[in-house]
């Protein structure tokens, strides 16, 4: 369960620390009820549906498309646009 629990704060460690000094805070200044006021939910729809929008363009291949476009212009073209088209991100 330990062990479980450290791979997860080394591979989440923003997440991690953003918890941990959120429960810290948590001891200066109670939490309630008015702290819904303060979060601006239509800034957060409008974040989210920006997202699924890229995240639809990419399943699409919108961006390797745009990107042979923006190489075709450099030299040794297709040998760059090959190394693009093959290039892929690490998942976590």
């Amino acid at each position: 369960m330990l062990q479980k629990l450290y791979v997860f704060f080394r591979k989440e460690t923003v997440l991690s620390i953003a918890v941990i000094l959120a429960l810290l805070s948590m001891f200066w200044v109670r939490p309630d009820m008015a702290y819904f006021t303060y979060i601006d939910f239509r800034t957060l729809g409008l974040l989210f549906c920006l997202m699924a929008i890229v995240a639809g363009l990419k399943a699409v291949g919108v961006f390797d498309i745009l990107a042979k476009k923006l190489l075709m212009g450099t030299m040794d073209t297709d040998s760059r646009c090959q190394s693009t088209s093959r290039m892929r991100f690490r998942k976590r």
